[in-house]
């Protein structure tokens, strides 16, 4: 059981390694009966959906990993089955582990029992999961407390996917669940790839786009966006990741250049041609572009310096895609007119 434990920790210590370090929050400084707690700047709110669930102060009863452990999530004074509480947050978070005790109603061990794990992002399920098997059946280590870590529950890793609320739900035979030592990612920890610079600008009546990333972590490919507005965007390219496996902890450049002496004003019109449309309908699509390409390039000729960087207020962002499909973007920048 010991070695079993130090690899899950030891694990543990290298996924917060490799995607930013994690908080953990131990309860050990919030006030008792509180359903609210602050860690790294953020107040998260426990939220009690069946059984009433509140920080609890019993001295040595948690998973004993600080000295003194005293305080926990426990709905031991409300014990129902079913019982089910979420942790929220107003900011996007990611679970990486925590402990976990759940109890047995009357005490039957022996009945069916399960703890199901559900994230959610604005209301929908981003996961959920079930565990039913694997908890301590006594209290001889860590005081009857099973560590539950998120990279690797059910043979799936949760521990990257951004959500705002936790929930925890039992079934079966249990009835009371006491959890401690919650670890967390912030946003900024989880996303797939930190950008560097960025700019766009126009050159030779074509569009360039150069960006860099500083790490890359299960990096698919990028998606060079364009916006009239800067709030909706349409995709006018792609580019592959050149990071190994699509995994990188040094800088990489990366520039995406339009067809030459395409005007930029067609940008919005070139992002119907990546729209799952009949192949009838895209090649209307492409006839309007080229239409739109040759008047736009004609009355070009003709504009003014005030007119040319009035065409140029456009925006770009890059959205990267993760191998699992998420999407993560860069910040918005102004295209500029070399």
């Amino acid at each position: 059981m010991k070695t079993k434990l130090f690899f899950a920790l030891a694990f543990a210590i290298y996924t917060a390694t490799a995607f930013g370090q994690a908080h953990t929050e131990t309860f050990e400084t919030e006030a008792p009966s509180s359903q609210n707690f602050t860690d790294n700047g953020v107040s998260f709110s426990i939220i009690s959906h069946l059984s009433i669930f509140e920080i609890v102060d019993f001295a040595g009863w948690g998973w004993n990993g600080t000295a003194p452990d005293n305080r926990f999530i426990d709905n031991l004074a409300n014990a129902q089955a079913n019982a089910s509480f979420s942790i929220t947050a107003p900011v996007k978070f990611a679970v990486s582990q925590f402990w976990l005790l759940p109890t047995y109603q009357f005490g039957d061990d022996g009945l069916p029992a399960s703890v199901t794990f559900t994230g959610k992002l604005n209301g929908a399920t981003v996961f959920t999961e079930t565990k039913n098997t694997g908890f301590f059946a006594d209290q001889s280590s860590n005081n009857g407390f099973t560590l539950i870590d998120m990279t690797d529950l059910n043979g799936n890793d949760h521990s990257k996917k951004l959500i705002d609320a936790f929930q925890v739900t039992l079934a079966g035979a249990y009835n009371a669940v006491a959890l401690d030592a919650f670890s967390w990612f912030d946003e900024a920890a989880v996303l797939p790839v930190t950008f560097g610079a960025l700019d766009a600008h126009i050159k030779n009546n074509a569009l360039v786009v150069n960006w860099e990333t500083e790490t890359e972590t299960n990096n698919s490919h990028f998606n060079i966006e364009a916006s009239h507005d800067g709030i909706n965007f349409t995709t006018i390219g792609t580019t592959t990741s050149k990071a190994i496996n699509g995994v990188s902890h040094g800088k990489i450049s990366y520039s995406w250049t339009s067809a030459t002496g395409l005007p930029f004003l067609t940008i919005p019109l070139l992002g119907l041609l990546f729209l799952p449309v009949r192949p009838r309908r895209k090649a209307t699509a492409f006839g309007l572009l080229i239409v739109f390409c040759l008047a736009n390039f004609v009355t070009g000729c003709s504009k003014s310096s005030a007119d040319i960087e009035k065409s140029a207020a456009y925006f770009i962002r890059i959205g990267q895609v993760d191998k699992d499909g998420t999407t993560a973007y860069s910040k918005t920048v102004r295209v500029q007119k070399d």
